[in-house]
């Protein structure tokens, strides 16, 4: 008995390992409608403001919302809401600054697939940003806000755990973030770690 025991969970582990590349193969390769989302850390690269402020935080908690449509074995078409979340800087008793970028964004992905589960992906398109910049000095307080559109690309990892479930890592970039009435562009880095469902 326990050796049959023992032949029937050998088969079935044999039947699932082998079952489980096809299910991801599958889901990576075919076309379709996926959502997701990611937490990560966006750093802002050229705020010259932090080398006249001695307190300043170039790094902001990030998060994002995104749904794609994949229409070919290699590429999709991804929509996108992302926070990349608040940076500051201040003089002590005299200046206090922080600024909240918020986006939507369209880009296009082209996909390699590496293995049957593992795939590399490069993106590419534009956003749309809304820029709040809350600035008080020797205590009158400015808000300022710029909306404005430009370039984003980015690439990264996926994995496909089991049928249509995933996890996504990336590095994206966002070029020429406010302007306008905030003065400065700034240009974003955002490195984030998510999960992604595709449906069958």
């Amino acid at each position: 008995m326990k050796k049959n025991g023992r032949s029937i969970a050998a088969i079935l582990g044999l039947a699932l390992s082998a079952a489980l590349p096809l299910a991801a193969h599958a889901q990576a390769a075919t076309p379709g409608i996926y959502v997701g989302t990611s937490l990560g850390q966006s750093e802002v690269n050229n705020y010259t403001t932090c080398d006249a402020r001695p307190d300043c935080k170039k790094k902001g908690t990030a998060w994002k919302l995104y749904s794609g449509w994949q229409f070919h074995r290699n590429f999709a078409a991804e929509f996108g809401y992302t926070d990349l979340g608040r940076v500051s800087s201040s003089v002590p008793g005299t200046l206090d600054e922080a600024i909240k970028v918020k986006l939507g964004e369209l880009t296009l992905v082209g996909s390699l697939p590496a293995t049957e589960r593992f795939s590399l992906f490069a993106k590419g398109g534009v956003y749309y940003a809304n820029t709040v910049d809350d600035l008080t000095v020797n205590g009158a307080t400015s808000h300022l806000t710029q909306t404005n559109a430009s370039l984003t690309y980015g690439l990264g990892v996926q994995y496909f755990v089991y049928g249509g479930l995933g996890v996504r890592g990336e590095l994206q970039r966002y070029l020429k973030v406010g302007g306008g009435n905030i003065g400065s562009k700034f240009d974003y880095q955002l490195i984030t770690a998510g999960v992604v469902w595709k449906f069958r």
